[in-house]
């Protein structure tokens, strides 16, 4: 499996902007591409956060 790493602020190599790209990316079949980002929250104590995995194949989540 090929993996990809977007600095968000350097466009990806076909030009896009990582999330706009991604978010028009969909996979042909399951398990053929997923995606990540990382969603920083606040609580009380700090900040904690959530990195899901997503099938682009049907936006649902892997891990």
């Amino acid at each position: 499996m090929d993996v990809q790493v977007c600095d968000q602020d350097e466009p990806a190599d076909d030009g896009l902007v990582p999330d706009a790209g991604f978010a028009r990316t969909r996979a042909a079949n399951p398990n053929e591409l997923w995606g990540t980002d990382i969603t920083e929250s606040g609580i009380p104590t700090g900040k904690v956060y959530l990195p899901p995995v997503i099938d682009r194949y049907d936006g649902m989540p892997v891990a």
